[in-house]
């Protein structure tokens, strides 16, 4: 496996741990590029760096030449990345949270960022329009997209909560709204979030004097923020269809879908279709014995190869075929 020369690396880092070293020694073996760009403070780092890998140059933050680096891998501790990093994140340039690492299928990584299927970025948000208040409190995996004009409220509440964590090529739509007020937000891998989706992580308190509260301004002491506050879990293979709004609590079970315009109140069971206002359960995808088998097999953790060689089975109306032949199937994939 060859990688392209012209794409090139940023490391952001105090601390080459197993996870950095593993990393870097896939990449330089996997690949033909001239230079790893090192950002590091560190004299330390500097010179560990510059003694095992001799294909190094040590950068400042201020020193990154955005004409010549088109595509950039950052492994840091987000909580203390600097402005000057946190703009190429703006921009949809590739950053991997260096806690992220040991989840990492380096062979994904490989095979899907750096090759031909999708070169330009390991996850992207899509235009400046998209709000982030704390980008250091989002993390993104293979392949995932934040589309325009997304609002991502991000910022911890009383120094909880705001955490967005989106699973591999998972997809969030246009003018989406994460409310999450002290909450955390998780979703696997594999999912659609559709247009307008409101996601909201706590509630206003509606048995106070007043439901009135605000975090900022002149009356941001004003009674109780909130008299309700729950985390937010959406599964694998999750389809939520526009318009809808997801309220404080909720789990959202992998493989289900929910209709567009909904209001979901309860959590949701795997492979369960969901619409309405309030959302109400409509019927399951798939029978009891097909959805456990599915469950079972975790299609979504798949090898980038194994899921392109056998592209052709997600293309297949399995609820016209026996479990019988389903079971057959996924048996002649292997491992």
């Amino acid at each position: 496996m060859e990688v392209s020369n012209q794409i090139q690396f940023i490391f952001s880092t105090d601390d080459i741990n197993e996870e950095i070293s593993t990393f870097l020694n896939t990449i330089i073996t996997n690949s033909s590029f001239s230079t790893i760009y090192i950002v590091s403070e560190s004299d330390l780092i500097k010179k560990t760096l510059n003694e095992k890998y001799q294909n190094t140059k040590i950068l400042f933050p201020t020193e990154i030449d955005e004409e010549i680096i088109k595509t950039v891998i950052v492994t840091s501790n987000l909580e203390n990345i600097s402005n000057e990093l946190l703009l190429f994140y703006k921009k949809g340039w590739a950053v991997i949270d260096e806690s992220n690492l040991k989840n990492l299928n380096l062979t994904d990584v490989l095979a899907g960022f750096l090759l031909e299927e999708s070169p330009e970025f390991f996850a992207k948000v899509f235009e400046k329009e998209v709000i982030v208040t704390d980008p250091t409190n989002i993390h993104l995996s293979l392949g995932c997209t934040i589309n325009p004009r997304a609002i991502m409220l991000s910022t911890k509440v009383n120094e909880k909560g705001g955490s967005i964590k989106i699973g591999r090529a998972s997809h969030v739509g246009a003018d989406a709204l994460f409310n999450l007020a002290g909450a955390n937000f998780t979703m696997g891998n594999f999912c659609m979030i559709s247009a307008n989706v409101s996601i909201h992580g706590a509630r206003h308190s509606i048995t106070h004097p007043s439901s009135f509260n605000i975090t900022k301004g002149p009356f941001k002491w004003f009674g109780a923020l909130y008299d309700s506050v729950g985390d937010i879990v959406v599964g694998n293979d999750v389809w939520i269809g526009e318009g809808t709004t997801i309220l404080p609590g909720i789990t959202i079970g992998d493989g289900a879908v929910v209709g567009a315009a909904s209001v979901v109140t309860k959590s949701i069971e795997p492979y369960s279709i969901y619409a309405g206002n309030p959302a109400k359960f409509i019927r399951k995808r798939f029978s009891e014995e097909k959805i456990e088998l599915l469950q079972k097999v975790q299609w979504w953790n798949w090898s980038y190869e194994k899921i392109k060689k056998n592209n052709s089975f997600f293309e297949m109306d399995i609820d016209k075929i026996s479990l019988e032949e389903l079971k057959k199937i996924l048996n002649e994939m292997g491992d």
